[in-house]
């Protein structure tokens, strides 16, 4: 999270549920499964719209660093290596030159709201709407 809130970097995992799952359900759960390493704004955590499971005394911050993104500019065909501060994802990031090739191999940069991430994650699952 940044340091004055706002914006996060989140890990998100499927599958879809049905049900809140609790904790211990998600305490196996490591940053390379994720099917989604997204920038987003914290609104829905906010406004209690998206629950918080607890608090996981076993979770270490090192396992879970702040993601390289690539970013592809279409109309010139250029790709950029997207790095931000480890503990600020809405830092200024630094940015270096990289094939597209490598680019699509990273997350893809951004900053998207909570309701675009819901809708991006139901696509994602093969879900039709997001709740």
């Amino acid at each position: 999270m940044a340091p004055m809130g706002r914006v996060l970097t989140g890990y998100f995992f499927g599958p879809r549920r049905t049900e809140l799952p609790s904790l211990e359900e998600v305490r196996g759960h490591r940053p390379d499964l994720a099917v989604l390493v997204q920038r987003f704004g914290d609104l829905h955590l906010m406004e209690d719209k998206w629950p918080v499971l607890g608090n996981d005394d076993s979770w270490q911050r090192e396992e879970w660093p702040m993601p390289v993104f690539g970013r592809y500019v279409e109309g010139d065909g250029k790709a950029w290596r997207v790095e931000y501060q480890h503990e600020d994802p809405n830092s200024v990031p630094r940015e270096t030159r990289m094939s597209v090739e490598e680019s699509r191999q990273l997350p893809e940069n951004g900053l998207l709201g909570a309701g675009a991430v819901e809708i991006k994650l139901s696509k994602l699952l093969g879900t039709s709407q997001a709740n």
